[in-house]
């Protein structure tokens, strides 16, 4: 980042965002040729080994350059966006038939609660890692991505143990 103009940057930001629109619309395609939960196997691995690759190589471009247009803010970026909105279709696709939509609106609302909780450890972990670092701000970025990582590897084991007969068949092609 520190030889990236802002300029470069929001670039970067903006066409993740934009792109995680776009791209999305094969990674649902891809979603329901394979099901959700290989879907979801496959998009964790892959933020996890980015992140990694971002905390393990801070300083290099290309590295950064990966993480902003794949994950961007978590949210947005052309891997990250699509696997959210898949969660939200996983959802819907989860609640009943009739009377579905307070499911949804459950899952929406643990989903921000789980996300606001994520980001006030984030920042305890961040502040750890900075008093760890020395309070050197690149070294704790770089320790913070690490440690991000291997906690994502902990936390999805679950996911690749076992299987969900539900999430794990094949959705129909709705192509006409």
């Amino acid at each position: 980042m520190h030889d990236a103009s802002a300029f470069t940057v929001a670039l970067i930001g903006n066409i993740a965002v934009f792109g995680g629109n776009l791209f999305g619309i094969a990674m649902a395609r891809r979603c329901d040729r394979i099901g959700y939960l290989k879907f979801f196997r496959q998009g964790s691995l892959a933020l996890v080994v980015l992140t990694l690759l971002f905390g393990f190589f801070p300083g290099s471009m290309a590295a950064t350059v990966l993480f902003l247009l794949f994950i961007y803010n978590g949210a947005s970026g052309l891997l990250a966006g699509p696997l959210l909105m898949m969660r939200g279709a996983a959802a819907a696709k989860l609640a009943p038939d009739e009377g579905g939509e307070p499911y949804v609106a459950a899952y929406s609302l643990i989903l921000r609660l789980f996300s606001f909780a994520g980001s006030l450890a984030a920042s305890r972990l961040f502040l750890f890692c900075q008093n760890w670092a020395g309070g050197g701000i690149p070294e704790a970025f770089a320790a913070y991505f690490k440690a991000a990582g291997i906690i994502g590897i902990i936390l999805f084991l679950p996911l690749y143990n076992r299987g969900s007969a539900l999430l794990d068949k094949k959705q129909p092609s709705t192509n006409t």
